[in-house]
């Protein structure tokens, strides 16, 4: 099911239809994050955030973007999906939104 999901949501946003895509996203992420995670609904998860960022930071509410991006942010690091630096491309999305008061994760 969210595989394929996620194989339309791609296609989609390699046709430019963000607004398609971002409905592939979303309904992936909403459905996962009813479940406990394995390692591969986890990496599914990771990457559908990770695009749903991409495209979504300037369109959609914030605080519901940097929720979902800390929910992978978490699972990334708890299923070691990057290794965590600055680098990686989680990070630096955080990283661009910004962070909480006390410095750390959103």
């Amino acid at each position: 099911g969210c595989r394929w999901l996620k194989i339309a949501g791609d296609e989609f946003l390699k046709q430019h239809k963000t607004e398609q895509s971002l409905k592939c996203y979303l309904k992936i992420i909403e459905d996962l994050s009813a479940y406990k995670f394995t390692e591969e609904s986890a990496t599914i998860f990771i990457e559908t955030a990770l695009q749903y960022g991409k495209i979504s930071m300037a369109r959609q509410e914030t605080s519901k973007v940097l929720s979902i991006l800390n929910n992978a942010l978490q699972l990334a690091q708890e299923y070691k999906y990057y290794r965590w630096d600055s680098a990686s491309p989680l990070s630096q999305l955080l990283g661009a939104a910004g962070n909480d008061e006390s410095g750390g994760n959103l």
